[in-house]
């Protein structure tokens, strides 16, 4: 068994890992890859690889559109999301505690702006049993993964100074602090360097040279500088897979 669950975490740090899903169930049923759904909306970055555009969980098989599978696989993240702020936000409200303002249906925000109550529990109760908290959220799911690839779709169209690509996307550049790691998309490529994507609002740009490897624009990569010079650099495919 301990082999099996460092095998397992091995294959969860790489910068890469091939899913190879099994049997018939939708990709939006599978918990893990909706886990993964959530944690890339949260850090507003890709989180599967789609059509060109690299990301670090790879889905193979499947459907032949899995960017169409993975809408649904998102929207599900979003609408699981919503609903555990909702108990959060519930738990709050009985506690007499500030409520999280959440994007919730305007029912429950008028719920929340009453008193705790019995009956209002009773509704609690209800809103999750009807879905309707998860309704109100689970198209917001799939606008932010067709933003995501918006936005990939964007980079491959400009054209221009590392700067005027960052500005266009609203991003803060900086240059690398001296030890430091960072994970995140490649932006732009240019004889200025190579423009990474490390943050919502937030870029760096590393030096023409610092960085090896055959890069492209959309692809994920991790930068290790020690003392100022990139010790480590990550982009390319693993062979780990995880079968799920």
């Amino acid at each position: 068994m301990s082999k099996i669950l460092a095998r397992i975490q091995q294959t969860l740090a790489s910068d890469s890992v091939t899913v190879i899903p099994l049997g018939e169930a939708s990709l939006a049923t599978r918990s893990s890859l909706v886990f993964i759904a959530d944690q890339a909306m949260q850090r507003d970055m890709p989180g599967f690889e789609v059509m060109d555009f690299a990301g670090r969980y790879l889905v193979t098989g499947g459907t032949a559109d899995i960017s169409a599978e993975l809408q649904s696989v998102y929207e599900r993240a979003a609408g699981a999301a919503a609903e555990r702020q909702f108990k959060r936000s519930a738990r709050n409200w009985v506690k007499g505690m500030p409520v999280t303002d959440g994007q919730y249906p305007e029912e429950a925000k008028q719920l929340f702006a009453r008193p705790p109550s019995l009956s209002g529990l009773k509704e609690v109760v209800l809103l999750l049993q009807n879905g309707v908290v998860y309704r109100e959220a689970a198209p917001r799911g799939k606008e932010r993964f067709h933003a995501q690839l918006a936005t990939l779709e964007a980079v491959k169209r400009q054209s221009g100074t590392l700067a005027v690509l960052a500005s266009n996307l609203g991003l803060q550049t900086s240059a690398p602090l001296p030890n430091a790691r960072y994970v995140g998309v490649v932006l732009g490529i240019s004889e200025e360097g190579v423009l990474q994507r490390v943050g919502r609002q937030t870029a760096v740009v590393h030096a023409p040279g610092a960085l090896k490897g055959d890069l492209g624009a959309g692809q994920q990569i991790s930068v290790r500088y020690r003392n100022g010079q990139a010790q480590q650099m990550d982009g390319k495919r693993s062979e780990n897979a995880m079968e799920r």
